[in-house]
């Protein structure tokens, strides 16, 4: 034996493929990179990795003098909804012109006359004429005229002609749908525009004294002195026909950020008069939409599925590219593949040379040095090469190099130490002994299974005539004289059934009981054959698809069987079924088997991990009844059921968790493991509910190797559907009430039954129906916004007296009907307050018209102030009822109303504006009774925080 067989290792074997196959894998791979680069392949790859490196890489610098004047929610509040009149988007347009700016980009389409409103249209046209530096957007849309087919859509006349410049606004995402270029010109049946941000910055070049004239050429676009490297035609369409896009002159944006990222000035703010409008003095100033939902938003390299870039801003960023003159340009298809190929012969050579656990090492190098390439070209040089199809080829170059030495390894070991590999993969504990937990279970399973109440396992000889009982289970008896008279070769063909005379043959020599058996096969290794025999007390015969089940039992106990013969064999100095000819090849195999053994059990460790990081349970169990594997979610489950894995029987225990009886639930148990069908239903486990499925598992394509179960909590829908049922049920009451008694006040109305003096109380009525509507509606969308996110909240330093002083006055009315006294405490100086005043005083008026309203008459309302640390408290306190303690946790949830507060009008989501205005400011909210009765409102707001919590 040598020095490295002793120590356990692998004897050193030279594996190096010849030279000559080396240099034909490689060229084999370059091609096969080259082809999938050319097929567009690695182009979604590609594009994440483009998009990381922007992320990682320095952005690209902003141009100053760009500026967008956005429409944002601030200038629909403040001016209107959109549309707006075209004479309002006339005084948008010169006001900017006032400031003096280089150029006007108006990413707003106006592409049909307003009939209704004319002068508007005269307007706009004059403002952009007056301007004499407004470039205005053109669309592509399928014209109806044209039969359906794209063309361009041109702003309304007048207005076209007015404008300094047009442009296409049209952007080309990728196949994820992430916007990273546009085509600087596009062309329809011979009609070509250039692009909107070209032509924009075109007209800023003209207007700040430099050359801005677009032309084209074979190898890119010039604008001014700027040249845009760019192919003329990235592909090659047939000639221009009516509705064929010819996109030309692709242009990569590079993108200085996220949105937000240029100066970004509010429409309405622009429109006052107070505005310093030389803010635009020589600047390109970009009018587009920003608000949600009312301007084109996409996604790009540097924004989020949350935050998409508005169109606009896009348009900036293409200004921004071509200003700066910095192009992000891709090498031709010849470059790339003649770098593919002399990285994929370089590569080859490498491991090559450099095998075993070198070559593993180069590995990451090579891969590193190829990153890294394309980083310094990317980032440095503005070059784009693919790096994908470069680690590819690296890759394959090692698998390749690798799978050929290797090959030879593999090709000597012998087909046995395969096979038992594969076979190692079927792990089950076979009965080990009639009365063993391992029997019980097994034949539990079966009973459970297939409705038996007796069963025996038979086993003999491969050559013998006749099988001898070892273990019996049930009504069983294996101690009775004789053996089983049936010839052992009989059980090489499929399950067989005996009724009563016939199993008194089978059993020579036994008393048998009326019933049925079903004998089943099963080969027991160590040159033994057997099987199992399967009994019914009551003479039911055995369905097709019981004799199914019967039969994959069969099997995987046979094989459980022979793998304990191999283990005990091994154990006891036995010869294995291999002949290895050679000591040193001998000691060889057994390292290589025990490699395979602890392989399979790093296998079924990394399977166990994975499976415990699941965040379902699941059980796996065999066919033998064994439970085969459980993940920490399960165990966890089985713990708070107190079951014990090492004893679960899967099908009475999800029989009582799913609370079905167990022959139901047996029969679909059958039909999952021979039809392939799935089962589910809900289970509670305390307070949570879950999902439980039930399905089979088959290895490689075989038998049904047993049956998995998996638990998926369903809590939080749960939670969420009773929600969802609540709110509507509150609402449709609430809503239903008011409505119902102003249909039936008209409808007396209308029948003359209301007499002329009644006609005053039916109005307040009905008045006071509609207010309390409105009260609802204003409520449930008060919170919808907070919840959302669409509310601002502002941050100022407020007069806390006064909030208070302004609440008591508006109550003041309230108070006095109820003979309420409202009473401050407000220490001097004054605590700090920061917060939104609006939102806060909404705060306090609710707290304080709650505590009016639940507060007995003659009684008094206290608003304290006071400080704690960083932190300013507010509290409201009365004498009413008081909150039960089961209830203080829920008051804050919309629709709630506590037992106690039934018979007072109420919506139930004052409270949860409130909390939610709260929790905005990054404070908090709780309620506690008083000690001598009454209830005590909290809230604790942070001071001197600059912006609040969303």
């Amino acid at each position: 034996m040598t020095a490295a067989e002793g120590s356990g290792r692998l004897p050193a074997v030279n594996l190096r493929s010849s030279s000559v196959r080396v240099v034909g894998l490689s060229l084999l791979i370059a091609l096969a990179a080259a082809a999938a680069t050319a097929a567009g392949i690695f182009e979604k790859l590609e594009n994440l990795a483009y998009d990381a490196a922007l992320r990682l890489g320095a952005k690209h610098p902003k141009d100053p003098a760009v500026v967008v004047a956005a429409i944002d929610e601030s200038s629909l509040e403040r001016v209107g909804r959109w549309p707006w009149p075209r004479s309002r988007t006339a005084e948008l347009i010169e006001a900017i012109s006032a400031g003096g700016p280089a150029a006007i980009g108006i990413d707003i389409g106006f592409f049909e006359p307003d009939r209704e409103r004319p002068a508007g249209d005269r307007a706009l046209a004059e403002a952009v004429a007056r301007a004499g530096n407004v470039v205005l957007p053109v669309y592509l849309a399928a014209r109806p005229s044209l039969g359906e087919m794209v063309a361009f859509l041109d702003p309304y006349p007048g207005l076209a002609e007015a404008a300094a410049g047009r442009g296409h606004v049209h952007t080309e995402p990728s196949l994820d749908g992430i916007t990273r270029k546009i085509y600087l010109r596009q062309e329809i049946a011979g009609e070509s525009r250039w692009a909107f941000g070209l032509a924009a910055a075109a007209e800023f070049l003209r207007r700040t004294g430099r050359e801005g004239r677009i032309t084209a050429g074979e190898g890119g676009v010039r604008v001014g002195e700027i040249d845009i490297p760019s192919p003329a035609r990235p592909f090659s369409p047939p000639g221009p026909e009516a509705g064929l896009i010819v996109q030309e002159y692709p242009l990569y944006i590079r993108f200085a950020g996220p949105g937000g990222t240029f100066l970004r000035l509010s429409a309405w703010e622009i429109l006052q008069p107070g505005f310093p409008r030389k803010i635009f003095r020589d600047k390109i100033v970009l009018v587009g939409a920003t608000a949600p939902g009312l301007g084109d938003l996409a996604m790009t390299p540097l924004s989020t599925e949350r935050d998409p870039m508005p169109g606009v801003e896009i348009q900036a960023n293409i200004v921004n590219t071509i200003l700066s003159g910095q192009f992000v340009t891709r090498p031709p298809f010849a470059a790339a593949a003649a770098l593919i190929l002399i990285l994929s012969l370089l590569s080859g050579r490498i491991f090559h040379r450099r095998s075993g656990r070198w070559g593993l090492l180069w590995l990451p190098v090579l891969l590193i040095a190829a990153a890294g390439l394309y980083l310094l070209l990317l980032l440095r040089f503005r070059i784009w090469l693919e790096v994908w199809p470069l680690l590819a080829v690296i890759a394959a170059n090692y698998l390749a190099v690798s799978g050929s030495q290797l090959a030879f390894l593999f090709r000597s070991l012998d087909s046995e130490i395969g096979t038992l590999s594969r076979r190692e993969r079927i792990s089950s504990s076979p009965p080990a002994g009639e009365g063993s937990e391992e029997s019980e279970r097994f034949f539990s399973f079966l009973a459970s299974l297939l409705g038996i109440d007796r069963a025996l396992l038979l086993l003999g000889e491969g050559k013998g005539k006749t099988l001898t009982p070892v273990e019996a289970w049930g009504a069983a008896d294996r101690s009775a004289p004789g053996t089983v008279n049936f010839p052992a070769e009989g059980f090489s063909g499929r399950p067989r059934q005996l009724g009563g005379p016939e199993a008194a043959e089978f059993f020579p020599g036994r008393e048998i009981d009326p019933g049925s058996w079903l004998l089943l096969p099963l080969e027991a290794g160590e040159g033994k054959t057997g099987g199992l025999a399967l009994g019914r007390g009551d003479g039911r015969p055995f369905s097709p698809e019981e004799e199914e089940i019967g039969r994959l039992a069969a099997f995987h106990l046979g094989q459980a069987l022979r793998k304990a013969g191999e283990a005990r064999r091994s154990g006891d100095g036995g010869k294995l079924p291999v002949d290895f000819f050679r000591q040193a090849g001998l000691e060889r195999k057994i390292r290589i088997l025990r490699f395979l053994s602890r392989s399979l059990a790093d296998e079924r460790s990394l399977l166990s991990a994975m499976l415990s990081a699941i965040a379902d349970g699941v059980v796996v169990s065999d066919l033998l009844g064994s439970p085969l594997l459980l993940n920490r979610p399960a165990r966890e489950l089985l713990a708070e059921l107190d079951e014990r894995p090492e004893r679960l029987r899967i099908i009475p225990f999800l029989s009582r968790l799913l609370n079905l009886p167990e022959g139901e639930l047996a029969a679909r148990a059958r039909k999952i493991i021979t039809a392939g069908e799935t089962f589910a239903g809900e289970a509670e486990v305390g307070d949570r509910a879950y999902l439980v499925s039930l399905s089979a598992f088959r290895r490689g394509g075989g038998p049904a190797g047993g049956l998995m179960a998996v638990f998926t909590e369903i809590t939080p829908l749960k939670k969420l559907d009773r929600l969802r049922a609540e709110t509507m049920a509150m609402l449709s009451h609430e809503i239903a009430r008011p409505i119902s008694g102003i249909i039936g006040f008209c409808n007396l109305s209308d029948q003359g039954l209301v007499r002329p003096e009644e006609i005053g109380e039916y109005l307040e009525l009905i008045r006071n129906a509609a207010a309390g509507l409105k009260e609802l509606l204003a409520d449930y969308l008060a919170v919808a916004r907070l919840e959302a996110g669409a509310e601002t909240i502002g941050r100022e330093d407020l007069d806390p007296a006064g909030l208070i002083g302004e609440t008591f006055r508006i109550l003041a009315g309230r108070a006095a009907e109820k003979k309420i006294d409202l009473e401050e405490a407000i220490p001097s100086p004054a605590p700090e307050l920061r917060g939104d005043v609006k939102l806060l005083g909404q705060v306090l008026e609710n707290l304080v018209a709650n505590a009016i309203s639940y507060s007995p008459a003659g009684s008094t309302v206290t608003v304290a102030l006071s400080r704690s640390g960083k932190r300013t408290v507010l509290r409201v306190t009365d004498r009413g009822p008081g909150v039960p303690e089961e209830e203080r946790e829920k008051i804050f949830e919309k629709f709630y109303r506590g037992k106690q507060t039934r018979d007072i009008p109420g919506t139930g989501l004052g409270l949860a504006v409130s909390a939610e205005i709260v929790r905005r400011h990054g404070g908090e909210i709780i309620v506690s009774p008083r000690e001598d009765g009454g209830t005590v409102f909290t809230v604790s707001l942070p001071v001197g925080e600059e912006n609040p919590t969303s």
